[in-house]
């Protein structure tokens, strides 16, 4: 049973943002639910969950990154009909596929620099107890 206050949310963005705020809020929750099923159930095998959790982090903060950017299309119709929809889907996926072939690769990673000479940026001197970045 859905509270008074939901009920009034949903006709709010009904009136403001029209069918298509309902719409897209059903799709995500639908879509969140379906994926917090299967992160609960990947708790039962920690040592798998272990090893790929890099790739499953990457892919769900870039999924998380889409669904927000879809939202934003959508809602505000920046892109209209279904080009809006599926765009940042299609696009945040080859995204999500090159950098998890990547990491599952072990070629992500960049070259090793020596320690004794860090980038300027890194370089921190104590001065006095306070701390400067040299830029």
């Amino acid at each position: 049973m859905l509270s008074e206050e939901t009920i009034s949310t949903l006709l709010l963005l009904h009136v403001v943002f029209g069918a298509t705020a309902l719409l897209f809020g059903s799709v995500l929750g639908t879509l969140g639910t379906v994926f917090a099923i299967v992160d609960f159930r990947s708790f039962r095998k920690p040592d798998e969950l272990y090893k790929h959790y890099l790739r499953l982090h990457l892919g769900k903060i870039t999924g998380g990154y889409i669904s927000a950017f879809t939202a934003f299309i959508v809602i505000n119709q920046y892109i209209t009909g279904l080009t809006g929809w599926l765009a940042p889907g299609i696009l945040g996926g080859i995204f999500i596929t090159f950098w998890t072939g990547k990491v599952k690769a072990g070629t992500f990673m960049m070259k090793k620099r020596s320690p004794i000479y860090p980038p300027a940026t890194a370089r921190i001197l104590s001065c006095g107890g306070t701390f400067l970045t040299m830029a």
